[in-house]
């Protein structure tokens, strides 16, 4: 029986100039390098789809940065839930192609990692994580306002510049849990705990994901927001796999995170479960924001986040709930839906994370760090 071999190289343009050219050149506000990738985003999805068929892993090959990269990529079958599902503003199911997700590795490398998506318009975006040098595949389309010649841009992580400090919150509100609803610390923290170890003993917290009228926007459609949402997840999975590793409480796994719910909307759309209209004005500040967010019932799953991309006061990037296990105050990952009186029912285990900063788009890694330290205080983090 004859093997069938999956291969796809991509012979990259490697030239030199003298003066400025793409090749060495900033890319925008955060980024001091990058290089181009030209490479057919039609014919990688052709193969990514045979491989699929085959049942095999589809390659991606190319040379960056001084080295050859051979990427071994299929579809990402643990980002999603069982019962997940991915809908429109109205609760209406949205068509979506799951196999885009792909997870995979460097071939040759055993601790190398690589997440991403694989569409027929943008061809590869993800991350190549190996070792001591990590990589970002972006389209060159989110950087360029004439189309270009390549599809995709490629730098690494040590190449952006941005102030750390930007993703950091001056204020944030601990929610207090109301005397009638108050548990004692001693029960209010034993139900907390319980109902997180049904959790990690499934090494997973679940997710819904929200995407607003202004991240579609951003994106050009719900598809390719929802795509986004879902690598934002596949990056959280490898730091919080690696991170939570080292205490005694999450060995040997860590702890990781599914996809239960997405949901996309974009202006014209019916908002979802009753979210008071004022979430689609971009003059909302992003406490008032993660109030409305909270007003809806998010308890079916761990931990809801809303994403946007919106400028907000202070060059804050995102804001969450800290989480409290002393029964003396509401918040956190696995939080319940409370009535705190006067018609107010919030769950305070949610969290708003934008990619705007000043007016600037800002690049993966950046909205990456955000949506992981606001998921940090949800598992209780104070540390800003």
């Amino acid at each position: 029986m004859a093997v069938k071999f999956l291969f796809f190289v991509f012979f990259l343009l490697t030239v030199s100039y003298q003066s400025e050219s793409v090749l060495g050149r900033r890319l925008g506000k955060f980024i001091k390098h990058f290089e181009p990738l030209y490479y057919d985003p039609g014919s990688l999805h052709n193969v990514h789809r045979r491989a699929i068929e085959d049942r095999s892993d589809g390659n991606f090959a190319f040379s960056a940065f001084g080295k050859f990269h051979r990427l071994k990529l299929r579809p990402d079958r643990k980002i999603f839930t069982g019962d997940a599902q991915i809908l429109s503003g109205d609760g209406k199911p949205l068509p979506f192609d799951r196999d885009a997700i792909v997870r995979g590795y460097v071939e040759g490398e055993t601790h190398s990692d690589v997440y991403g998506v694989i569409d027929k318009k943008d061809g590869f975006h993800g991350k190549i994580l190996r070792g001591a040098e990590n990589y970002y595949v972006d389209p060159s389309s989110w950087y360029f306002d004439e189309k270009q010649d390549f599809p995709s841009v490629i730098y690494k992580d040590e190449d952006l510049e941005y102030d750390h400090a930007y993703a950091e919150i001056k204020k944030r509100f601990i929610p207090k849990v109301p005397e009638r609803t108050r548990r004692s610390p001693k029960d209010g923290s034993s139900r907390l705990r319980r109902q997180t170890k049904e959790e990690l003993e499934k090494n997973a917290c679940t997710l819904s994901l929200y995407a607003d009228n202004f991240f579609v926007e951003l994106f050009g459609g719900k598809t390719n927001a929802i795509l986004q949402l879902v690598k934002q997840v596949q990056a959280a999975q490898i730091i919080y796999m690696n991170a939570f590793n080292v205490s005694g409480i999450y060995k040997p796994y860590g702890v990781t995170f599914r996809v239960r719910t997405v949901v996309a909307f974009n202006k014209t759309d019916t908002l979802p479960s009753n979210l008071p209209s004022q979430v689609k004005d971009s003059n909302v500040g992003i406490n008032t924001l993660l109030d409305y967010f909270s007003s809806v019932n998010h308890e079916a799953v761990c931990e809801a986040f809303l994403f946007t991309n919106r400028d907000f006061e202070d060059g804050v990037l995102g804001l969450a709930w800290i989480g409290d296990g002393t029964g003396k105050a509401a918040g956190g990952i696995c939080d319940k839906y409370v009535d705190y009186g006067g018609g107010k029912k919030r769950s305070y285990n949610t969290g708003i994370v934008t990619l705007k900063l000043y007016g600037r788009f800002t690049p993966p890694r950046i909205s990456e760090i955000t949506f992981v330290h606001e998921l940090g205080h949800g598992f209780g983090s104070k540390v800003c």
